[in-house]
């Protein structure tokens, strides 16, 4: 599979936080997706946000894209992952290889001088979480906004990621 820079729009999220170190993370995530699924009737396809924490700890958003509009459905909350560019790989093998995709993105940057962010995005995942191929993303790192200028996505009520 052949690793590409694109440009994302913003992406506006519904869906539940999880937080824990690396290693909690096997046990912690599985459950989400399950309260998520319980959560969201008619929702088919399904996304996980990740972005490593000051503190070591990981946050995967697990959730559907919506737009601003979507009624939040109890216990849910919404999320808006900024406008960026990004590293995309395709995965076609099995879900617990994922992580393999995204060492692929990190050493690719590295051996081409692309400093990458910390926010990584996952689509592909499913009811039931079967062995669907997944588009991986990882952020190029953004140059700060001009003095003067709003900080991208300083507007609107909505947490960002």
């Amino acid at each position: 599979m052949e690793i590409e820079t694109i440009s994302m729009p913003e992406l506006v999220c519904i869906g539940l936080s999880v937080r824990g170190a690396w290693h909690e993370l096997p046990e912690k995530v599985p459950a989400g997706w399950q309260r998520l699924f319980a959560a969201t009737g008619d929702a088919e396809h399904f996304l996980e946000v990740s972005r490593k924490q000051p503190d070591g700890a990981y946050i995967e958003f697990l959730g559907f894209l919506a737009s601003r509009k979507t009624e939040i459905p109890p216990g849910l909350e919404r999320h808006v992952v900024a406008a960026g560019r990004y590293l995309r790989l395709v995965h076609e093998g099995p879900l617990a290889e994922i992580a393999d995709g995204f060492a692929r993105l990190h050493a690719h940057a590295a051996a081409t001088g692309v400093r990458l962010g910390d926010l990584k995005l996952d689509f592909g995942y499913r009811r039931g979480l079967p062995d669907t191929p997944h588009e991986l993303y990882v952020a190029v790192e953004q140059a700060p906004p001009a003095l003067g200028g709003p900080a991208p996505g300083s507007s609107g009520r909505d947490a960002r990621l």
